[in-house]
C-alpha cells in the first residue's frame, strides 16, 4: 500500500538547527484566532513528555506532540509562535485552513495508524 503524504509545517519554518527562521517572525499571513481554532480540530499523532523553549522570549512554547488534518502535521508548540510572535505560515496551509474542509475519517485512520504516512 502507497503511504499517505503529510506536508510537515516544520519544513517550511525551521532552519537546519531546529530555530524559527528569522525572516517569518512578524510576518504573520492569517487571522490567528482562525488558525488556532483550525489547529484544535487535528488528530493528535505523536504524544511526547518533552517540551520546546521558545528560542526568541525564553518561555516555554509548549509540548512537542504533533497533529494532523490530514494534509499538514504540526507540533503543538506552534500555537506560541503564531499568538506570541505572528510567525509567516505556509501559504498553502492558510489557504487550506480558510477552506476548513477537514476529513475526519482520514484523521481516525491516521491517528489510530491504519495507514502509513510519510512527511514530505
Amino acid at each position: 500500500m502507497k503511504a499517505h503524504k503529510l506536508k510537515d509545517i516544520l519544513n517550511y519554518i525551521l532552519k537546519e538547527d531546529d530555530f524559527i527562521i528569522s525572516d517569518l517572525l512578524e510576518a504573520g499571513n492569517y487571522n490567528a484566532n482562525e488558525v488556532i481554532d483550525y489547529l484544535k480540530k487535528g488528530g493528535k499523532i505523536s504524544s511526547v513528555s518533552s517540551q520546546r523553549e521558545c528560542e526568541i522570549c525564553g518561555k516555554l512554547a509548549g509540548s512537542i506532540n504533533y497533529y494532523t488534518d490530514g494534509n499538514w502535521v504540526w507540533p503543538e508548540w506552534i500555537t506560541h509562535y503564531i499568538l506570541d510572535h505572528r510567525i509567516k505560515l505556509p501559504d498553502g496551509f492558510i489557504d487550506h485552513v480558510k477552506k476548513d474542509n477537514l476529513d475526519q475519517n482520514l484523521i481516525q485512520l491516521i491517528v489510530n495508524q491504519d495507514i502509513e504516512i510519510e512527511l514530505c
